[in-house]
């Protein structure tokens, strides 16, 4: 004989949502349910075998003839029920009570529940929108995170240097000023979830302007901009962040690696090239890509050819190329327009003269050894 109605066994919901994920599947599972107090039951997979017999009813002490049971699946259950990859999947197993007393068993009835052990999985790796900095290096002056479409029916939330997760919605967030670390976490509709992190920089504040000069302005004052010597000084450079000159505003950059400690010195040498017009602007980029204002231009004229000046007698009147002379008259040549001269008598001061381009003279009386400087 077969129970119709009376004490047939059934199932509880085997978890608060009936959908077993894999935390659950990882910390165990118990299924429970109900029979008549002198059954016991049996469960049997899908294809009739049996997955556990004989469990005995509890007493759950509420005055009625309904009965508890209970039963832990075990590992060669969860293999029976195709867990490990299992994605929302239903399951069904049967159960029937056998009553002790008369010998009776129950209908077979069904009991449903799903398995989805699978965690959903990120398309690609969260990345920044922009790494402005060297590549690789987490350094931007872009906070936005890119966050890959999850999978339908996936939702995802984010954390920020581990506060709370907030919810994310389209395909990004953004992080403020400063070092973060981030978690971005997808869940499906079982509770399954996977993180992935990342750590990043954000620095948006751009070097200062530097300054250039030259090193040393040689010319006539020293803020003529005309000298003899190619090398700029460079100064306002911030410690460890890159720095380039250019020649012109339409010359190339031309990189000097990272700036020194703040007492450094750093400078260009403009001298090669033949001599004339130099032209030279800096700048600095961090390590997040800020580049700073360019520095005021400077200008200047590199000479490094001094004057050729030829002294010679006004009158030789010895005999020719001896140098005798009653004439003390000398001829100073070569003297460039608007330069300022002078002229030494044996080793004494250098006289000032305020003379003309081409032929000037100095006279001179008894024997003398002569010099000139073009200054």
């Amino acid at each position: 004989a077969v129970f119709t109605v009376t004490n047939v066994p059934s199932l509880n919901l085997v978890t608060e949502d009936n959908v077993i994920n894999l935390a659950e599947r990882t910390s165990g599972v118990t299924l429970t349910g109900t029979a008549g107090k002198d059954d016991t039951v049996t469960l049997r997979h899908a294809d009739g075998t049996v997955m556990r017999a004989g469990i005995v009813t509890v007493d759950p002490h509420n005055g009625t003839q309904l009965w508890n049971w209970s039963y832990t699946l075990t590992e060669a259950d969860w293999t029976k029920l195709g867990a490990a990859s299992a994605n929302n999947v239903k399951k069904t197993i049967t159960l029937q009570s056998h009553n002790t007393v008369n010998g009776l068993d129950s209908i077979l009835v069904n009991g449903e529940f799903f398995i989805d052990t699978v965690v959903p999985a990120f398309s690609s790796p969260i990345r920044l929108e922009v790494d402005s900095g060297e590549p690789g290096d987490r350094i931007t002056n872009n906070g936005k995170i890119i966050v890959p479409a999850p999978e339908a029916g996936v939702s995802w939330s984010y954390q920020i240097d581990g506060g709370n997760f907030q919810t994310g919605s389209g395909t990004s967030f953004v992080v403020d000023e400063g070092a973060h670390t981030v978690i971005v976490r997808q869940r499906d509709g079982a509770g399954n979830s996977t993180d992935q992190n990342l750590m990043v920089t954000v620095d948006t504040i751009a070097p200062l302007k530097s300054t250039v000069a030259l090193e040393d302005d040689t010319g006539e004052r020293d803020d003529d901009f005309i000298t003899r010597t190619g090398v700029v000084k460079v100064t306002g450079l911030e410690p460890g962040v890159k720095w380039q000159h250019r020649s012109g505003s339409s010359g190339a950059w031309i990189d000097h690696g990272l700036a020194g400690p703040a007492d450094s010195e750093h400078s260009v040498d403009l001298s090669a090239g033949t001599d004339g017009e130099r032209r030279i602007e800096v700048r600095q980029i961090d390590a997040a890509g800020n580049e700073s204002p360019i520095s005021t231009e400077l200008v200047f004229i590199l000479d490094r050819t001094g004057p050729v000046l030829t002294l010679q007698l006004a009158q030789d009147t010895g005999t020719a190329g001896d140098r005798i002379t009653f004439n003390g008259t000398v001829q100073v040549n070569g003297l460039e327009a608007g330069r300022a001269w002078a002229y030494q008598i044996d080793g004494g001061d250098w006289q000032a003269v305020s003379g003309s381009a081409g032929l000037n003279t100095v006279a001179v009386s008894g024997q003398r050894t002569g010099g000139t400087d073009g200054l």
